[in-house]
């Protein structure tokens, strides 16, 4: 219930909470559970908070949306530094951008969900995420390596077998002289491809070893 609220913060209505939840049930039936999975979701807050009189759901416009002065949704400051970073200009913006992304990505979406509805949005979001944390460090990496070597190490604990980050985490390892972590990270892409019955492509295996030789590529 609350993971689909929060994928509306203007609200949901009834109707479309059952489409979500309850596909398959009959609409007396499904809409028992609307109720009761709104209550049991009250009962739970205000269990955790201690806040006994509050709703946390409320009903307005005959939609049903989350209280947003009681909770705050990483979701939406997630969804609107995406936005942003279609406009960011300057490597501060850039900058702030990354840290904000890094904060409110910490897992995927829902990710104990089957729902059809979740599981696209699961993927849309990593997806857009992942490619715009890559963009942002491509913006920064020159002025500000560290930071942008933070961004795309936090990308791959999301998408472990994204070939092209670990190939540009290595370079930036390689400029800040590590050769070391350049060993780790491609030790680290193996282990994960491993799992596939894969291993590192030619353009990566080429690039590491030219990095190993002391070349480090821009």
């Amino acid at each position: 219930m609350l993971a689909h609220l929060a994928l509306h913060p203007s609200g949901s209505t009834r109707d479309r909470c059952i489409d979500a939840l309850w596909p398959d049930h009959q609409p007396d039936a499904a809409g028992a559970l609307l109720q009761a999975a709104i209550s049991s979701t009250r009962k739970v807050l205000r269990t955790t908070t201690g806040l006994g009189e509050a709703m946390f759901i409320v009903r307005a416009s005959n939609r049903y949306q989350i209280d947003s002065d009681l909770i705050d949704i990483d979701l939406e400051h997630l969804t609107h530094a995406l936005a942003q970073a279609r406009q960011a200009a300057t490597d501060a913006q850039h900058l702030r951008l990354l840290q904000t992304l890094t904060t409110h990505y910490t897992g995927h979406f829902a990710e104990d969900l089957t729902h059809e509805w979740a599981q696209a949005h699961r993927t849309h979001l990593r997806r857009t995420t992942l490619d715009t944390l890559t963009d942002l460090a491509h913006h920064i990496q020159e002025a500000h390596p560290e930071q942008a070597l933070h961004a795309l190490e936090h990308a791959i604990t999301h998408d472990p077998y994204a070939e092209p980050l670990y190939r540009t985490i290595m370079q930036l390892q390689a400029r800040l002289e590590r050769p070391d972590a350049v060993q780790r990270t491609y030790r680290l892409l193996t282990e994960h491809l491993t799992n596939l019955d894969a291993e590192p492509d030619s353009q990566t295996h080429q690039l590491f070893t030219t990095l190993q030789s002391g070349n480090t590529l821009h």
